[in-house]
């Protein structure tokens, strides 16, 4: 097949077109209009930018993650075009509605596709498709059912059926992943970035396709900004707060709702971890710029075996869409193939794109990119520096770049929106408490894997008899100064200690703790990182990489600063900075090994490795306690356990809270835990300035107040708050309520008292 300009720009018109009888016509038979519709505005707005750019020089895979990349951001900044504009010349109120966006992208894609036609006259390919043998079939066509068997595991266990079917894929995909090592030299090149993207997104959807709506936490407040941009039809009309400010979780999704008229469910839990699943790919095309293929693809497999990643509650989709944003930049900056001057403005589109994405991802990003600059000048007008070896990799990063792009970060945090003000009190506090650098009383906001990295996740010890104390005393003292009724009720409605659902323990393992071979896990891949970075400081093979060495070692710096900061380190989410300094970082693991074990056969090392990732996976995937039982059990496998019991969201849950808000009156405070809290955000007529107290206690519960229930209260008799050091979990005060209280609604999973 061969593909000049007149049948390409004839195939996108058709494209068009029909995308926009489906849109425009309301026609969705069969999913079609939301198949082709995501497919569409995911590829050709990209691709119209590429061919206006004239990028020819990359490989497929390469061509393809521009493409998509510059699409979303397309999407992003369009739409905040068509937003300020169109209210601007008077034309609507609400730019946001399908019709004007329908409009306005048409006018923008032909006159880009007009520009993209007058670049490409001489546009003559044919394409070559990779000659595979049996082999190679296989290993191309196994990844394609991980995703399904992830889906469909996840629907089985949504409706109370076994897990039978996402163990048979989690097992399957690591035999698969091993086999890609075994067979490596005999393997395409086209697999592995294949396989990483399946790979990649097949771990996020057996997390986030449990529930029939979002089972996590910050997700659910995102789409109630979306949902609130698109009834309004205009991003900005509400309070520009953190949330609202950033546009992957507002114009985005709004846009991709109104092409595919698809749920924004769907879209939160289906299309984003598609499209973030490039991640993957992106940084095996960035580490095979340097190193072999099955080198490179240990280090994209490293990034997506984290428990950032497989633990779907714990990367938020805004940050999803800013850290894929992050590869592209790493990617153009070192691609040799792409001249100086495109390779600067793709790469302050991606740039800009991480600042409009997520502001706390793009605040250590603009840090690294600064200290990486001002590190590269000094090493550029070092004496020692005799080969200008900083020319030859051709940086792109200048003073006027670097200030172009600061500039704009300035106006989109300071002038369009607010969210600077945090990023000041942060800078402040974390001053302030540099002097708590040995103090031992540091606390964390919460519990994960990977803080055993950071310094000061072990000093504070969690007591939860102790904090459970403190923290009723410090509620009484705030509520009440009469000491009989505090004691009256302590003593009525005792408060004690309660434990979440379990599996029943199994094989004599109950004494048995996998906390420490996690810890230590974490421990030798730290060291392999380190070990790795130093290789490529001291490799002759990167003498002339001053520039990547640079990068490696900012991003290192970036996670010992914020281990050693007190401040810092307990109030920055500390996996989700660990995770975006892997994106340069992955490839140190497979490399530090390497150094560690250079005595021993390569081949046996490629393997030790394999199993090394294989083990990392399944135990951070929390796998063993399917067979050990307990509570640690994940929710991507059981409907049991502490994790399923703090984030699992019903219909009934949904339903109960749509009615609370229905007939409320709107100044009337809901009580109700926090996990409880991320749940009715969800709800459709949540109100945003809705007073909520997050203490469920007898003595905080006042008269006039609502009291939320959710499932894990009423079915499991517990409630949730986090305080001190941990996260305290205790009995639900249904006695109190139910003595002082009238149920005005209750549909089994949930309940309402007033």
């Amino acid at each position: 097949m061969k593909i000049n300009n007149k049948n390409l720009f004839i195939s996108i018109a058709s494209f068009l077109l029909i995308v926009d009888l489906l849109v425009a016509l309301d026609l969705n038979f069969s999913y079609i209009r939301a198949i082709l519709a995501f497919l569409f505005i995911i590829i050709v707005p990209g691709l119209l930018i590429m061919l206006i750019m004239r990028i020819r020089e990359v490989g497929f895979w390469e061509y393809l993650v521009y493409t998509v990349g510059l699409s979303v951001a397309f999407i992003m900044f369009a739409g905040l075009a068509v937003n300020w504009i169109l209210p601007w010349l008077h034309i609507t109120d609400k730019p946001l509605a399908l019709w004007p966006i329908l409009i306005c992208f048409n006018i923008f894609l032909v006159i880009m596709g007009f520009f993209a036609w007058r670049r490409n006259h001489d546009l003559h390919f044919e394409p070559m498709f990779p000659k595979l043998d049996a082999l190679n079939r296989i290993f191309f066509i196994i990844p394609i059912f991980f995703p399904f068997m992830a889906v469909l595991g996840a629907f089985i266990l949504n409706n109370n059926g076994p897990n039978t079917l996402t163990m048979i894929m989690l097992g399957g995909l690591v035999v698969y992943f091993f086999c890609v090592v075994l067979f490596r030299k005999r393997l395409n090149e086209n697999v592995y970035p294949w396989a990483l993207f399946l790979m990649c997104l097949a771990l996020i959807l057996m997390g986030s396709m449990r529930s029939w709506f979002l089972s996590t936490t910050d997700a659910g407040l995102e789409v109630h900004f979306a949902k609130e941009a698109l009834i309004n039809a205009k991003w900005g009309a509400g309070s520009l707060n953190g949330y609202n400010a950033m546009l992957s979780i507002t114009i985005l999704p709004d846009i991709i709702f109104l092409f595919l008229k698809s749920d924004f469910y769907i879209i939160i839990k289906l299309l984003f971890p598609i499209i973030f699943s490039l991640i993957a790919s992106t940084l095996y095309i960035l580490f095979k710029k340097y190193f072999q293929s099955i080198t490179s693809f240990f280090g994209a497999s490293f990034f997506i075996f984290q428990p950032t990643i497989t633990g779907w509650q714990l990367l938020p989709p805004r940050q999803e869409v800013a850290y894929l944003f992050m590869g592209f930049t790493l990617l153009i900056l070192f691609t040799r193939e792409i001249k100086k001057n495109l390779k600067k403005t793709l790469f302050i589109f991606f740039s800009f794109g991480i600042i409009i994405s997520h502001y706390s991802t793009a605040y250590v990003y603009l840090l690294i990119l600064v200290v990486t600059y001002v590190i590269s000048l000094l090493c550029k007008k070092n004496y020692l520096d005799k080969n200008k070896s900083l020319e030859k990799t051709k940086s792109i990063l200048s003073g006027g770049l670097i200030l172009l792009i600061l500039f704009f970060g300035f106006l989109w945090y300071s002038q369009i929106t607010t969210t600077s003000e945090g990023l000041i009190l942060f800078g402040k506090q974390s001053i302030k408490n540099y002097h708590a650098i040995f103090i031992d009383d540091v606390y964390t906001r919460g519990h994960s894997p990977l803080e055993y990295i950071n310094v000061f996740t072990q000093t504070a010890y969690f007591n939860p008899i102790k904090d459970l104390t403190d923290y009723s005393e410090n509620l009484s003292d705030k509520y009440s100064d009469n000491l009989e009724d505090k004691m009256a009720l302590s003593k009525a409605y005792p408060i004690n200690l309660a434990q979440t659902s379990q599996l029943p323990y199994k094989n004599n393992f109950t004494i048995f703790s996998f906390n420490k071979i996690e810890q230590i896990m974490l421990l030798i891949s730290g060291i392999f990182i380190i070990f790795g970075c130093f290789y490529v400081l001291f490799s002759k093979k990167f003498r002339e990489e001053k520039l990547f060495k640079i990068i490696l070692f900012v991003s290192l710096f970036s996670l010992i600063l914020i281990s050693f900061l007190p401040f810092l380190s307990t109030s920055y989410n500390y996996q989700r900075l660990y995770q975006q300094a892997l994106i340069p970082l992955a490839i140190c693991s497979i490399l530090g090994f390497s150094v560690i074990t250079k005595k021993i056969n390569l081949n046996i090392i490629f393997i030790t490795f394999a199993l090394f990732l294989m083990i990392y996976l399944l135990l951070f995937i929390r796998v063993e306690y399917e067979f050990i039982g307990g509570n640690n059990i994940q929710l991507r496998f059981e409907n049991v356990g502490k994790d399923y019991d703090l984030n699992y969201v019903t219909f009934n849950e949904i339903s109960s809270a749509n009615w609370l808000f229905t007939h409320k009156y709107q100044k009337i405070p809901i009580v109700l835990d926090v996990f409880a809290k991320f749940k009715i955000y969800q709800a459709s007529e949540f109100i945003l300035d809705t007073s909520i107290k997050s203490d469920v206690l007898p003595i905080a519960i006042e008269k006039k107040d609502y009291v939320y229930a959710s499932r894990s209260n009423i079915l499991q008799g517990i409630t949730f708050k986090y305080y001190g050091s941990g996260l305290l979990i205790y009995n639900f005060p249904i006695k109190f309520l139910n003595d002082n209280k009238n149920k005005i609604y209750n549909n089994v999973n949930s309940a309402i008292f007033k």
